[in-house]
Parts: structure tokens; sequence; C-alpha cells
């Protein structure tokens, strides 16, 4: 079973759990209060589109009502049309989020290109636009999808969640292409497209409509990289992996603004009393030990705000957003006290 290579600590490793997969467990005494890791930028992130005008594309600062004038620039070669467009459909909230986007993840142009083949292409589906596979399964279907030749218009229909979706698997294509050092810790995630789609079937038709869609639209260098499997990789791994983009200040009324994968936080398994906060601050997601934490104790945190809810009603929302059935210690008390109670 593969282990990112990139994350060291005298505090922790990563190893499996004793229920499958992997998790962090401590290898010494950790206080209160101690950094254990800090994620600088993702390496896949979107903006969900709604708030796609509203939300900085580098550090995801958010005001109400507030529309962000900082965009990148068009090419020299733009049409008129196209310069009526944000190109690639990203803003910012000052020059420098600019310059560090570019930095960070646009040094050579490749992904805004990208990104803005899908600005310029997409056509949105009509209300109640259906999309209908005819298979014998997932693998089938994915088989049937890989088959497409050349354009049709109905490939460049997208509802506003795949548009979503497209932007993300286009970041994890234009990664692969460049083969940056952080694809490896992403190929190290586990996929959870079964769990996900076994909850909602319907998804299977939506990911290969993306897919078709990026074959038509993505310049040619890339295309080699967009497989179907990365496709099926990418929205397993985003399923169960990704982090939410929270208006900040947290509360319960916070929008989620976007999904950002940070590929080594995700080694932390969910708890519904944890002992690990994690904080996003900007771009970055900080990992800060929340009590005294003993040796070989596994290191979690809390996947949502779920701890105002009853035990089957924290199961089921975790079944439902990341598709795994919560046993962890409080939920395993929780329902041994609700047996007790029936008694």
């Amino acid at each position: 079973m593969s282990i990112p290579s990139a994350i060291s600590s005298d505090l922790f490793e990563i190893k499996e759990t004793p229920f499958g997969g992997r998790g962090v467990y401590s290898t010494a005494p950790i206080a209160k209060g101690t950094p254990l890791m800090t994620c600088g930028t993702p390496f896949a992130s979107v903006v969900f589109k709604p708030f796609k005008k509203e939300v900085c594309a580098f550090c995801y600062r958010y005001e109400i009502n507030r529309t962000w004038k900082i965009r990148l620039d068009h090419p020299p070669t733009s049409t008129k049309k196209d310069r009526q467009r944000t190109y690639a459909g990203v803003v910012f909230c000052s020059p420098e989020c600019r310059e560090s986007w570019s930095l960070h993840y646009d040094s050579d142009g490749l992904l805004s290109h990208s990104l803005d083949l899908i600005e310029k292409h997409v056509k949105w589906a009509d209300e109640g636009h259906n999309r209908v596979i005819a298979s014998d399964g997932i693998d089938s279907a994915w088989a049937t999808a890989s088959t497409l030749k050349k354009a049709k218009p109905a490939h460049l229909v997208l509802e506003p969640e795949e548009y979503d979706t497209a932007r993300l698997v286009v970041e994890v294509v234009v990664n692969k292409f460049r083969d940056v050092s952080t694809i490896q810790d992403f190929e190290c995630l586990q996929s959870n497209e079964l769990q996900q789609l076994s909850i909602f079937p319907e998804l299977l038709a939506s990911h290969i409509a993306i897919y078709q869609f990026l074959q038509q639209v993505l310049p040619q260098q890339v295309k080699p990289f967009l497989t179907t499997q990365l496709v099926r990789d990418t929205v397993g791994r985003e399923a169960g992996n990704a982090f939410g983009i929270w208006q900040l200040p947290l509360t319960i009324e916070s929008e989620c603004l976007g999904s950002a994968i940070f590929a080594q936080g995700s080694f932390f398994n969910h708890s519904c009393e944890p002992n690990v906060l994690k904080e996003r601050i900007g771009s970055a997601m900080h990992f800060t030990a929340l009590r005294d934490i003993a040796p070989d104790e596994q290191l979690c945190i809390s996947y949502g705000m779920f701890k105002q809810l009853d035990v089957t009603k924290r199961i089921d929302e975790l079944l439902r957003q990341w598709h795994f059935e919560c046993r962890c210690d409080k939920c395993v008390a929780d329902l041994a006290a609700g047996e007790w109670a029936k008694l």
C-alpha cells in the first residue's frame, strides 16, 4: 500500500488502520497546541460556479456581495468576444494573489489556457436535462465513453456542478502532464468511486459527460493525460478526500465556496470527537493538536460540523457526504448508550 514519501515527522507516521485503509498515528507524546502539519497550497481546487466572481482564486477571500475586479490578462491573440469573458474564470482580491496564483499554479500558462477553453466552449444544460446511460455496469459505461471520436453538440453541455468538477479535473490533468512531485501524494489517496456511485448512481452519467466534454476542448498537448481512469480516480478521490473551502470565520451559517484537495492532509481520518484541529488560513491548511496525545493514538480531524447532531444523524450524514459508516469511539459509545437506554 503506497505511502506519500513527502510526509516525514518525528511525531507521527502513516500506517494501516485495523479497519482497512490508512491513518495517521502518533509515534511520541504530543502536547496540546503542537503544530502537526501545514499544507501550503492545495494540489487541486475549484471555486464553485455561484461564487467564482466573489472568491479569490488564490487565498479564497470572500466578502458577501463584493465582486473582485483583478483578473488574468487575455493573450494578445484573443478576439474581442473572448475578452468579454473573465479569462480562465478566475478572479483575485489583490495583484499579489494574482501573482502568487500564477507562480504556484500556472507559471507556464497552461492551466489558465486549459481553464479558459472550458469557459469558451461550455454550453449550459436546460432545466430538467437528463442523462441516460445504457450499459451493464460502471466499467462498461466508461469503455463506451472512451470510444468517442469527434465532437457532438450534446457533448459540450454541462450542468453547473459538472462544470465545477471539470475545472478540478483539468487541474489534475495539467499536474499529471507537468509531472509535479505532488502527483505522487495524490495518487496515494484512496478512491471512493464505488461508494459514491452506490449512493448517487446518477453521477456516473455526469462523470462520463465531463470526460467527453474535456476530450473536445482541452489543448492537444495534455489530451494524452486525460484518460477515463484519470477522471474516475479524480472524482473518486475528491469524493473521499477533499476539504471544503468554507466562508470564514467558520460558523454554522458559513457558505461552502469550493473544494480543495490537500493530499497529505487527507491521511487524517475522521472522528466525531477529534484530537486534531484543521484550520484554513488563506490557501494553507493547518493541523494542530487539540489535546495532549499519547504515543500510538490515531490522529483524527472532524470532517464537518456534526457535533450538534445525535449519533444516528451523524452516521447518516457522514455516509451521505463522505461515503463511509462512522465507527469512531464516540459513535460506538453513543450507540451503546442508546441501546442501554432501551432496556
